[in-house]
């Protein structure tokens, strides 16, 4: 089921895309992309290994005694799933911010070199601090509203309110600040 859903399709096609691009001359950014094959080292790290497993537990701890939902809204709680578990925690947080996922971590640099920067850095304030928005607010609201869905909860609307208000303002602080 997770396999067909749109959401993890792009998910995974985004964890995926950074040993393709290192591994493959098809794609050629600059002469600063990372040229480094690490096919292994990107997969077999404590970051993707730990975000899978969180995943597996809280989908099991979720749907245990769920309803049964709809197609349209199994495709919007995985979303949130997605969004909590890898874009926003182990690829903006952890890559991004923090810097701790090497090959990921390069291409975040490689697309936005606010990254790298150290906070002290005036210009890396604004992705930083979305960063800990994302990991400290939006994290454990998508986490919510997936379960939130799951146990038929009409707070999820509230909560899918605050989130698109969160990742508005964020992208809005991101990208113009």
């Amino acid at each position: 089921q997770f396999l067909v859903d749109p959401s993890w399709i792009f998910g995974l096609a985004c964890v995926l895309a950074p040993p393709l691009v290192s591994c493959t001359q098809l794609v050629n950014f600059s002469k600063l992309a990372p040229r480094e094959c690490a096919i292994s080292r990107h997969f077999v790290h404590p970051i993707p290994i730990a975000g899978l497993l969180l995943c597996l537990a809280w989908v099991l701890y979720c749907q245990r005694g769920s309803i049964t939902l709809s197609s349209r809204d199994t495709r919007v709680a995985n979303w949130y799933l997605v969004n909590g578990f890898v874009f926003k925690s182990m690829m903006d947080t952890f890559s991004g911010s923090l810097q701790a996922w090497p090959t990921m971590t390069a291409q975040y640099n490689l697309l936005e070199p606010r990254y790298p920067k150290p906070l002290s850095d005036f210009d890396s304030i604004p992705v930083h601090l979305s960063s800990l928005l994302e990991i400290a607010v939006q994290v454990p609201l998508c986490l919510l509203v997936y379960r939130a869905y799951h146990q038929g909860s009409k707070h999820r609307y509230v909560m899918e309110i605050v989130l698109a208000t969160l990742q508005a303002a964020g992208t809005f602080y991101f990208y113009l600040a």
